[in-house]
């Protein structure tokens, strides 16, 4: 499935096919210390690189989330802190792996949900290896998912951005041709949650931030 936590951070392995002269990057059996695949030995493969693929949720979105939605009903304050610091996590990730010279695409949830389409060639770009990907797909239990997984996806992308509009959630889409966007709610209602006035500063810069590294 293309669909991932709008909260977590993952990376998928470039594999580089060339070992002379040596790969500079890991190699293969170096990961937590287990043996290679035989599948990526057999196909030639002995070092990868890394790239990093990071998903910003917009602020005003949260209540696509059930569990910020169920945090945000026990206690607002404690709820907001919580988001902030996660952006914050995100924000720190996020330049690390710059500063390290680490490939880095951020994509943004409501991108994902409402312009597939150029969510998708954003992917294609950064990730050439990884082929044709198909936002109408339904993961399966017992082939594509099991019950050990936890997976909570129960329809496709496509048809979950068609049931919910951005305009519900306080977000507005520039143009058909661009996948930026951004809360529309007034500054003042939109980190309300957040106690202080630096800490909704911090939320104002951090969501700048990643808007200008989740749109090409």
């Amino acid at each position: 499935g293309l669909l991932g936590s709008a909260d977590m951070l993952g990376s998928a392995a470039l594999p580089r096919h060339s070992v002379s002269p040596p790969c500079p990057a890991a190699k293969v059996g170096d990961f937590e210390g287990i043996d290679p695949p035989e599948t990526l030995l057999h196909a030639g493969i002995h070092c990868v690189r890394f790239a990093v693929v990071m998903m910003h949720r917009p602020w005003c979105l949260w209540s696509l989330s059930g569990e910020a939605k169920r945090d945000r009903i026990k206690n607002q304050s404690a709820w907001a802190q919580h988001e902030l610091a996660l952006l914050e996590q995100r924000l720190a990730a996020h330049q690390l792996h710059m500063a390290e010279g680490r490939p880095v695409l951020v994509l943004c949830f409501a991108g994902l949900l409402w312009r597939q389409s150029i969510t998708v060639r954003r992917l294609q770009r950064f990730l050439p290896c990884v082929g044709s990907l198909d936002v109408g797909f339904i993961p399966s239990t017992g082939s594509d998912i099991f019950p050990g997984n936890h997976f909570k996806v129960i329809s496709s992308i496509a048809s979950f951005g068609t049931r919910v509009q951005p305009g519900s959630f306080g977000y507005r889409l520039f143009n058909n041709l661009s996948s930026r966007g951004e809360c529309v709610t007034s500054l003042g209602g939109l980190y309300t949650e957040l106690p202080t006035d630096s800490e909704r500063r911090r939320a104002v810069e951090a969501e700048a931030y990643f808007a200008r590294w989740a749109h090409d």
